[in-house]
């Protein structure tokens, strides 16, 4: 099965006869975003289907996915770039830096969790139960009379095999929810208290049972500890959006969401921003003492640490584009209640209520990414073949794009994704 965007709908009509032309069957018609899609099914595989097209003037060549901008990624990269000379510099003095040594091990440990998880991922239950109803709402019409549609409130995956045989990853499941709580705060609040209160002392206090003393020799140090200590206190405060929640929002909810992640880091930009300053301005023979590092044979100012902590302070300014965390669908628990009601819809109407079922979920997803119309149309057929031994035909799934050289090709770039994927029925499940 091959997925068409139209151009626009005076275009329709000549891009349907070009298709029965080269052999395509049109199962449905549906819109996304506004634009008129044609589900195709026929025998040709991938290079025969261009090659027909092309034949046509329909000149369509693969169009690489875009990677959106992850600023996770970016903060992350930064950070373990600027950890690692931190570190460095640590080793390279005449005796080990240990407030520096314990901000740079628990700071490459947070960017390893940020780089792995990104995020904080929290459950959406609300949208999946709105979808859900949606879903019903729009397919019920199409039910024969007496059915009762799936009610939105059951598990559907659950009663799957492969519900049945997901693994169990308790840890793996806690980091997804809580990443940033654990890495970018938990694991960052201790390095900034070993710079605020330099973690050789701690020892101490504890025999002494005291606070730890700060450095006297280092305010700045202390002033980034401190201050740091504050940002992700103020961050700490940070919730996920919950839209769809019909909770009444309390009166502080929306500074939560919105500005406390962000005002952290600011606070703790500028914390980074005087730990850089004091490495170039106060270090190096005739400074503080034991601030320098030896390198060359020479001691030298820690220039190391101070361009360390000035690729941290960038990471701080890139995570004001980084969400705290976001709420996600239970996409397989949504495609398996949408396919458990499409089973319920006359075979005749069922290709149509299929692809109407995925332009409607496309457009609601359409700012998500991997969540094309081909996407949702094929995995809602995958399951309704392997769940209910229902096939409406193979898939194709691969983007093109049409060839900007050809002014009169009417089929738009999107969802002619190709690469040829069979049906469950043909990977050996029973039909």
């Amino acid at each position: 099965m091959a997925y068409f965007h139209v151009r626009d709908d005076v275009a329709a009509g000549e891009v349907r006869a070009i298709l029965h032309d080269i052999g395509r069957t049109v199962v449905a018609e549906s819109r996304v975003d506004g634009r008129l899609v044609l589900v195709t099914s026929g025998p040709r595989s991938e290079p025969e289907l261009l090659a027909a097209l092309a034949a046509k003037g329909e000149m369509l060549t693969q169009q690489p996915r875009k990677t959106p901008f992850n600023a996770w990624k970016v903060r992350s990269a930064l950070g373990f770039g600027g950890q690692a000379l931190q570190l460095t510099s640590a080793f390279m003095k005449h005796k080990v830096d240990t407030p520096l040594l314990v901000f740079a091990t628990t700071n490459m440990a947070a960017n390893g969790i940020n780089w792995a998880y990104t995020a904080q991922k929290k459950d959406d239950p609300h949208q999946l139960l709105l979808l859900k109803q949606a879903i019903n709402n729009r397919l019920k019409p199409l039910l024969d009379e007496g059915q009762v549609p799936v009610a939105a409130e059951d598990r559907r995956m659950a009663l799957r095999e492969q519900g049945k045989m997901q693994p169990v990853e308790p840890l793996n499941d806690f980091m997804k929810k809580h990443s940033v709580n654990v890495g970018e705060l938990g694991l960052r609040y201790i390095g900034a208290l070993g710079m605020a209160f330099p973690a050789g002392d701690w020892a101490g206090a504890i025999r002494g049972r005291r606070m730890p003393f700060t450095d006297m020799r280092a305010p700045l140090r202390t002033f980034t500890g401190l201050t740091s200590i504050v940002g992700k206190t103020i961050a700490l405060t940070s919730k996920v959006p919950d839209p769809y929640n019909p909770k009444p929002r309390g009166m502080f909810d929306g500074l939560r969401e919105k500005y406390s992640f962000l005002v952290g880091g600011f606070v703790e930009t500028a914390a980074f921003g005087a730990l850089a300053y004091d490495a170039f301005a106060n270090t190096g023979p005739g400074k503080r003492e034991g601030s320098s590092i030896r390198l060359f044979g020479k001691n030298q100012p820690d220039w190391l640490s101070g361009v360390g902590a000035l690729m941290f302070t960038a990471g701080y300014i890139v995570r004001a584009w980084a969400k705290f965390g976001e709420r996600v669908v239970d996409m397989p628990e949504l495609y398996a209640h949408a396919s458990d009601m499409l089973a319920l819809v006359d075979p005749e109407k069922r290709p149509q209520a299929l692809a109407d079922t995925a332009a409607y979920l496309a457009d609601h997803f359409k700012n998500t990414p991997d969540m094309s119309f081909a996407t949702i149309y094929s995995r809602l057929n995958d399951d309704l073949c392997r769940s209910h031994h229902v096939s409406i035909a193979p898939s194709i799934h691969r983007m093109a794009a049409v060839d900007p050289s050809i002014p009169n090709a009417q089929i738009a770039a999107g969802d002619v994704q190709h690469t040829l994927h069979q049906p469950a029925a043909q990977r050996g499940v029973s039909a």
